[in-house]
């Protein structure tokens, strides 16, 4: 419907308006964390509890992959070509290590996320 592509347009102009404020931001946690990702098992656990409620559980390497899928989408959207393709290409090469990495641990959830 012509609504939903309206707001679609609308949707991703305002993340890469968002992308733009928050770039010194997001390239200084993409060149921190994409080397750590080799050091982060598929069993450690990220236990969070809500006041009043049970304690949920989230695995720890699956948010960090989420949130950096993320933040590497808005890193590369929001700046020039040159630019997203070296972010790119150095994102690449570090996610490339952690899974050699993970291969070697005999970790194939941590190769799979």
């Amino acid at each position: 419907t012509p609504d939903a592509t309206t707001q679609r347009s609308r949707g991703s102009t305002k993340k890469s308006e968002n992308s733009k404020l928050l770039l010194p931001i997001l390239q200084s946690c993409i060149r921190t964390v994409i080397p750590c990702m080799g050091m982060v098992r598929s069993e450690a656990v990220v236990i969070s509890s809500s006041s009043g409620s049970s304690a949920a559980t989230s695995v720890l390497l699956e948010l960090i992959s989420t949130e950096l899928h993320l933040s590497l989408e808005s890193a590369i959207s929001g700046l020039a070509f040159p630019v997203s393709r070296d972010i790119f290409m150095s994102a690449v090469a570090s996610l490339r290590r952690s899974i050699a990495f993970h291969k070697s641990s005999k970790d194939a959830k941590a190769v799979m996320i």
